[in-house]
Parts: structure tokens; C-alpha cells; sequence
């Protein structure tokens, strides 16, 4: 049997397109934040409603338009178009053990033709608090509980849409206008960075526990020097030039210059093939990283041309790529 085309797997791409070419620096809705869990210890931000300003955007917007057919269909499904209705995009988890979260999205949504799209795909569409569900096949959402815990899409108003396993979206709905959600001090964090950068990320789940999620066979020194990060944050601005900055809260200054240590060695060791685009672009990245310690915080910043990038991208689009199973 042909597998239907999955509304929410197309709608989850489109928005993690928006977090790789967002160029804005608005702070976060706190009316997000809010719908968050007070045991929040990740947040991820971005807003969309400046894309079309950076060079990069418009380049992977361009693509978006002419390679993509299937959005077309998406967007004359549901009337949804992600580059033109999306504004704004949070997603918040409570931990990296429990494989739950929320996609938190602001925009403008035609809920009722929403809706009829995803009876047509035969995707169950009930209500919970006089809000509008669309129920997900198992494996479309993070999910703890198995069946009981199913993936839901969720529609608060006309405006917001809430994605995410179903306890989460219960709970963010059962939130609203309860001021209990995300706690300080990473809600606070995310005000100071969505108000810096176009794209942020802030974390207080110590590095150690990230890495356990890391592909296997990793560097045994970035393991032995992850436990020493408890907290990371970091963002990226867009623009003719693309900028970039983080930082890891290590439990000392001692633990701090160790990994600013490391962190310059390997850096020092990357010798890109030359004559390729992605050596121009390794070259440039390299040149233009600084790296600092402030007592027990490493502080990493850096910048390359949107033309460079816009140059590693088509490189590797016109990469033949590997056939599956044949």
C-alpha cells in the first residue's frame, strides 16, 4: 500500500527551513514562554517575520519556490503557506532523558481548511478545551507513552499552533492565562538572546547529558570535557555577513581554560582539501573564529559571508547522491 503524504512531517520541515534562514532580532512572544513548562531546561527560538531581509533567505526561499512541488500541494491542501504565514517559532523540552516537547508556532492558520486537509489524509481531528486537535500516527511527534501519548497538533486561535506529544499540548493548553509556564532563569536567557540574535538556542541540561544522545563513537576528549559544561546558549544573525556566537558555563575557571584549550588545538588541526568551495568555506570560518575564556565561561564567536554559504550549499546540491536499496 503507497504511504499518504504526511501533512504535519511536511509542515515540521518547513519550520526547522525557518530556523536555518530566519534574520531577525525581536525578543521572544512572552505569551510563549508561557505556555511552556516550568521544568523547562531547552529552548529553542526564532522569528520569522524578517526571512525575506537576509540574503541567505531569499537564496533557500528562491530553491524553496522552484524545487519543491510538493509544497505547492501542501500549501493548496491546507492554505498554508509557511514562507508567507509563519512569524514566529519556539520550541521548548523539559529534558533530554524524556523525549517529550512543544512547537510552539505563531503565524496565520485557515484552521477550518487545516482541518478538512487532515480528514482527507485520514488523520483524526477531535478537540480538547474547545480547541481544535489533529491526532498524529504514531512516530509523527516526540513521544513517551506510546499509544496513550500520541503525537497532537493543536490549534489555540487563528493565530498559534501548538505541535508535540499529547501531554504537552494538554499542559500548555491547561497554561494559558496561568503565568506558571517557563521558570527563570533560562526565561530570562531566551529574552536576552531572542532579543540579540535571529536564530537562538539556550540549554541549562548539563553537557554530559546532551552527549549521551550523540552519535556513537565520538572524540573521548570532548566526553571527558562535556562534564565539565553544566549550561550552553548561543545564536546566529543573518545578513550579508553570518554571525554567530555561543558560550558553555563550565563548574570553573580552571575547567574553563582547559576547554578553551582543547577547543583552539582541534581547530588548529583542520586542514580543509585545498580548491574546493568547502575548504573556501572552512578557510574563512577558521580565520574569523574567536575564542575566550571570563572565569568559568567559554565564550566561542565568529562570522562568515552569506556568499560562501550560498557557494557550499549549491556544491552540495549538485552532489550525485546514493541510491537506497538499489
Amino acid at each position: 500500500m503507497a504511504k499518504r503524504p504526511s501533512l504535519t512531517r511536511n509542515a515540521l520541515i518547513l519550520s526547522t527551513f525557518f530556523f536555518l534562514t530566519s534574520n531577525f532580532a525581536s525578543a521572544v512572544d512572552p505569551a510563549l514562554l508561557e505556555l511552556g513548562s516550568p521544568e523547562a531546561q531547552s529552548i529553542l527560538g526564532i522569528n520569522v517575520d524578517e526571512v525575506k531581509a537576509s540574503p541567505l533567505g531569499h537564496y533557500l526561499l528562491g530553491r524553496m519556490q522552484n524545487e519543491d512541488p510538493k509544497l505547492q500541494k501542501f500549501i493548496a491542501a491546507t492554505g498554508f503557506d509557511p514562507r508567507r504565514d509563519v512569524r514566529e517559532v519556539v520550541v521548548i523540552s523539559n529534558n533530554a532523558a524524556s523525549h517529550t516537547g512543544l512547537v510552539l508556532a505563531r503565524g496565520v492558520y485557515d484552521v477550518r481548511r487545516i482541518l478538512e486537509a487532515a480528514r482527507a489524509q485520514r488523520l483524526q481531528v477531535s478537540s480538547y478545551k474547545r480547541v481544535d486537535i489533529i491526532e498524529l500516527p504514531a512516530g509523527e511527534a516526540a513521544s513517551s507513552g506510546g499509544a496513550s501519548n500520541r503525537g497532537w497538533v493543536a490549534f489555540l486561535d487563528g493565530s498559534l499552533a501548538a505541535v508535540g506529544d499529547s501531554e504537552s499540548v494538554k499542559q500548555a493548553i491547561d497554561r494559558r492565562g496561568q503565568r506558571n509556564g517557563v521558570q527563570a532563569p533560562i526565561a530570562a536567557k531566551a529574552q536576552e538572546l531572542s532579543a540579540r540574535y535571529h536564530a537562538w538556542m539556550a540549554s541549562t541540561v548539563p553537557a554530559d547529558q546532551l552527549n549521551k544522545f550523540a552519535p556513537q563513537g565520538g572524540s573521548p576528549v570532548r566526553a571527558d570535557f562535556s562534564q565539565a559544561i553544566d549550561q550552553i546558549s548561543g545564536g546566529v544573525r543573518f545578513g550579508q555577513m553570518v554571525e554567530f556566537a555561543g558560550e558553555a558555563v563550565t563548574r570553573s575557571d580552571k575547567d574553563a581554560t582547559a576547554l578553551a584549550d582543547v577547543l583552539r588545538f582541534l581547530s588548529g588541526m583542520v586542514r580543509p582539501q585545498n580548491g574546493t568551495p568547502q575548504a573556501a568555506f572552512v578557510t574563512a570560518l577558521l580565520q574569523n573564529l574567536q575564542l575566550k575564556t571570563e572565569g568559568p565561561v567559554v565564550q566561542v564567536s565568529g562570522s562568515v559571508s552569506s556568499e560562501d554559504l550560498q557557494k557550499l550549499i549549491e556544491t552540495n546540491k549538485k552532489r550525485p547522491r546514493k541510491q537506497v536499496g538499489g
